[in-house]
């Protein structure tokens, strides 16, 4: 059956949860329960609300079709070009999360066109990554670098190490799902890009500008580490590149918004017996960093220096969760459990946190609240699938990490490095034991995980070159020139 929106389901009854007064809490004064609550109400009617009727038309669109890729083979991606196919460059690095192996497989191997793969550098080199994508996928069994493998609905895929510069005036999209070195952009968004070429691009600016993404970040040949590098008068490379493809290449710029992709959801694979995706969720590994990267749309807070947007983008998330899920449901409905009662201390303490630390002092009142409501959903989310943080009511195993972000934070652990593996696939910032209670739900309870971010970039890409005046014949696909 079709994938049916999370976006479009029904708004959560959340009145009875938030207007509650009656709880006795011996963790917080009776004005600090009625805060904490108006905070999580606030919350909610903010950050519960429905995509707009446009939004909400290309939320349908793009869910049917995410469904379509994840089902079964076929020629899902094409455009109708006669015998000229077109010619894109996708930069994506495996191993970082679940959602750039699902694209691979379902939509890269799904697609009749020419496609260049450019396996990213950073905290992983280009061969580690491909044995990955080797070692999930007896379709890319035999993959090597720089070798054509041609798919049975027509494409020709081609992975290529990071650093490669496509020859000039061939590439018709260039699809950023991760990060790649400053070689590489240069040449892909410079004379590889066709005139009138497309740049799609996730995590950054409206205008495809960088903003705090990763993918915006620049890879290294000397070091594992991504950075923001700078021209000489201290600009990013990234911005002087985009800017440069526009002028020069006349590119069109599209820029993943968050307000489609934090609605176009991942569905649970272990609910999708039967399907491409569905096998995939019987790979304990593959499993596993899905629900990790879940998670942490639920359980890690950022200190109060990195501003609102982590946190209300995963409150939009969360709120969906806290809608459709069942489980989460009835325990928001259950206002003086204990599990509750957790999340009001949580949403309290943080609150207290970003009110008064060094880092928003300065800030007007009305900023400071909203930091403290921006976190509010999640955190009562993680308290209610069973999580409990490290430092609060005396759970050992919180090590304050040197850096002045964390001044103030009452000794609760509120969340960890989101690009720490160890830390993200742990949920560091939990106990283990209510980590393993918190993962257990999300497997059990969740018919949808976190955005399809780089399956949604794909689709993008597709849907804008089939608006597009038809390219120029591109050089045969399979061809090794570098």
């Amino acid at each position: 059956s079709a994938m049916a929106s999370p976006g479009a389901a029904a708004q959560c009854g959340s009145s009875s949860a938030g207007t509650a007064q009656d709880t006795v809490n011996p963790q917080l004064a009776p004005s600090e329960e009625q805060e904490a609550r108006k905070l999580l109400r606030e919350a909610l009617e903010h950050f519960a609300q429905e995509p707009s009727k446009l939004v909400a038309e290309d939320v349908a669109k793009y869910s049917a079709a995410l469904q379509t890729l994840l089902v079964k083979d076929g020629p899902h991606l094409r455009i109708s070009r006669g015998d000229v196919l077109p010619r894109l460059l996708i930069v994506s690095d495996p191993l970082e999360e679940f959602d750039d192996v699902v694209m691979l497989r379902c939509c890269v191997w799904n697609s009749v066109a020419c496609i260049d793969v450019v396996l990213s550098g950073g905290s992983h080199t280009p061969c580690e990554r491909l044995e990955h994508v080797r070692s999930l996928f007896d379709v890319y069994r035999e993959a090597r670098f720089d070798v054509p493998i041609h798919s049975p609905v027509g494409g020709t895929i081609i992975f290529r190490n990071d650093g490669y510069a496509p020859p000039a005036d061939t590439i018709d999209a260039f699809v950023n799902c991760g990060p790649c070195s400053a070689q590489t952009l240069r040449a892909a968004c410079g004379s590889g890009l066709r005139l009138g070429g497309l740049i799609v691009t996730v995590g950054a600016n409206g205008d495809g500008t960088s903003l705090s993404g990763i993918n915006q970040k620049q890879t290294s040949s000397r070091t594992r580490a991504l950075s923001y590098e700078t021209d000489g008068d201290g600009r990013r490379v990234w911005d002087v590149v985009i800017e440069h493809a526009k002028h020069t290449r006349a590119a069109y710029v599209r820029n993943l918004s968050v307000e489609l992709s934090r609605f176009v959801l991942f569905p649970n694979p272990l609910r999708m017996h039967g399907t491409i995706y569905g096998s995939l969720g019987a790979n304990a590994s593959f499993t596993e960093t899905a629900v990790a990267a879940t998670a942490l749309f639920i359980c890690s807070r950022p200190p109060p220096a990195a501003g609102p947007r982590v946190n209300e983008g995963n409150s939009v998330i969360d709120a969906q969760y806290l809608r459709n899920v069942p489980f989460l449901k009835h325990a928001m409905a259950a206002a003086d459990s204990e599990a509750y009662t957790r999340g009001l201390e949580l949403i309290w303490a943080y609150s207290r946190w970003v009110t008064d630390t060094p880092a928003t002092r300065a800030q007007p009142e009305s900023e400071r609240r909203r930091l403290a409501v921006s976190a509010a959903i999640p955190l009562m989310c993680a308290s209610l699938l069973g999580g409990e943080y490290k430092g609060h009511r005396g759970a050992s195993g919180y090590e304050r990490p040197p850096s002045a972000a964390f001044d103030g934070d009452g000794g609760i652990q509120f969340g960890y490095d989101p690009l720490s593996k160890l830390a993200k696939h742990a949920l560091a910032c939990l106990t283990p034991e209510s980590a393993a209670r918190l993962t257990a739900a999300i497997r059990t309870h969740f018919d949808f995980l976190g955005p399809a971010y780089d399956p949604l970039a794909v689709l993008i890409a597709f849907d804008e070159l089939r608006r597009a005046t038809k390219p120029v014949r591109n050089l045969a696909c399979g061809s090794t020139s570098t």
